[in-house]
């Protein structure tokens, strides 16, 4: 569990990264470091899987889905 966790938010400093090289300005709400945790653990708790064809809930279940859910609330 834990190492799902550790590769939910190694996507989320990955993308940050990407954003701080490229130099771009993009505006955001604050999120906690609680909140990024009650999130990710939200895909933990359902085991949904790794998969870059399948979805849950409209949210794809590769990186870019597991991004968007923990960093954008969408779930």
């Amino acid at each position: 569990m834990l190492f799902k966790l550790l590769s939910y938010l190694s996507v989320i400093v990955a993308i940050g990264a990407v954003q701080n090289n490229l130099n771009l300005n993009l505006t955001a709400s604050s999120i906690t470091r609680d909140q990024i945790m009650q999130r990710a653990q939200v895909w933990v708790d359902q085991k949904v899987p790794y998969s870059q064809t399948a979805t849950k809930d409209g949210y794809r279940q590769d990186c870019s889905g597991k991004k968007s859910i923990i960093t954008f609330g969408l779930y």
